[in-house]
């Protein structure tokens, strides 16, 4: 496969339009960009934004706020604590 992988703040599957210009690549999604990435001209990479990352990360942290599996986690004292 000749493609990139660009990150966006969306659930994997979702279908996007993608608009490829000569210095940066942009990812619309419902008539709103959502991501935009500096071009990349390697082939087979991943092109991470950490802003996007960090936008997917707090998502998670947000879906997992109750949950059973939340509070299944050991909870255990700070290393700090424990010398």
């Amino acid at each position: 496969m000749l493609t990139n992988f660009y990150s966006t703040p969306l659930p994997v599957g979702t279908a996007v339009e993608v608009k490829v210009y000569s210095a940066y690549v942009e990812i619309w999604h419902a008539g709103r960009c959502v991501a935009r990435h500096e071009r990349c001209y390697q082939r087979q990479q991943k092109v991470w934004s950490w802003s996007i990352i960090w936008i997917r990360w707090r998502r998670s942290l947000a879906a997992l706020a109750g949950s059973t599996a939340l509070e299944t986690v050991p909870r255990t004292r700070p290393l700090a604590a424990q010398l």
